[in-house]
């Protein structure tokens, strides 16, 4: 068989359709256009008379009576990271050759002076909120909104108050859309305490790398998030977030939250991690 893409469109928005344009050749020869045009995934669906499966993570499209293959589906970090670098009417920047595959390690959009293995453990965030499950989830907590976190910088600088001492600051983007607003179109509460609690802990991780205390396993122990603005439906907001103090038992980290749109302070919150009792693989594994 052989197989090869042509991108079409691509338009994560929420629960916007997602649209794709997949040619491929079976091995009849006969010439398959199929495009994908529900959710992040494939989901059951009518394609001239052939019915997709509906799978998670699936690898293949199969004929359902000859189980020949299709066409090849794009393993979901790649696809995640088309969907975050396709933004189209906000326009996070995104690389001008849209038919060009990029890997989800890519760290080239990434600015800072942060090391190549710091950038390349934050490119694609939820395989790095996923790192401490080592692959074995398939969904987590709020995908679809952490799928769309943009980082843009992670930086190593000099502590503004004591010159002998190093903070971090990681810089994200992300356009507010529907799975993240209440019910008069602004940014939910929840999701900016989300939003500080992950991006907050991205920078301290970040310089507890650089000084060498490898990457630890922390949980919150205390967030404490003010809310100052709205940001609506549509607006791009810039999540900023700094480290204050990282211990190898103790790491505190700060966030703002601002809309790039109106120039405003959206939330800021204060969070404090801690290095939990030791987890052992039986109790993780029970937790899943």
């Amino acid at each position: 068989m052989e197989s090869g893409w042509n991108m079409e469109r691509l338009l994560l928005s929420g629960r916007t359709m997602l649209r794709v344009q997949i040619k491929a050749v079976s091995k009849s020869g006969v010439l398959m256009s199929i495009k994908i045009s529900e959710g992040t995934e494939p989901k059951s669906g009518e394609l001239g008379g052939i019915r997709l499966p509906c799978a998670k993570n699936p690898t293949a499209i199969h004929h359902p009576s000859q189980q020949i293959p299709l066409c090849i589906l794009m393993p979901t970090p790649k696809l995640r990271q088309l969907e975050r670098d396709s933004q189209s009417s906000t326009s996070l920047e995104r690389p001008s050759n849209s038919n060009t595959t990029i890997s989800s390690t890519d760290i080239s959009r990434i600015a800072g002076n942060a090391s190549h293995t710091i950038k390349q453990l934050f490119a694609d965030p939820v395989e790095y909120f996923n790192v401490y499950a080592k692959g074995l989830l398939n969904h987590g907590f709020a995908e679809t909104v952490v799928a769309r976190i943009v980082m843009t910088e992670v930086s190593i600088l000099d502590d503004p108050e004591e010159k002998e001492r190093k903070r971090a600051r990681v810089v994200c983007r992300m356009v507010v859309e529907e799975d993240m607003v209440n019910g008069i179109r602004s940014i939910h509460g929840g999701c900016s305490a989300l939003l500080v609690d992950l991006c907050s802990g991205q920078a301290t991780a970040a310089l507890g790398i650089y000084l060498g205390l490898g990457h630890v396993l922390t949980v919150s122990q205390s967030l404490s998030v003010v809310y100052h603005a709205p940001a609506y439906l549509g607006e791009v907001i810039r999540i900023v977030s700094t480290s204050v103090a990282v211990g190898s038992q103790v790491e505190t980290g700060r966030t703002e939250i601002w809309s790039e749109t109106h120039h405003r302070l959206v939330a800021s919150g204060l969070h404090i991690k801690m290095v939990p009792s030791s987890v052992t693989e039986k109790k993780f594994q029970a937790k899943l």
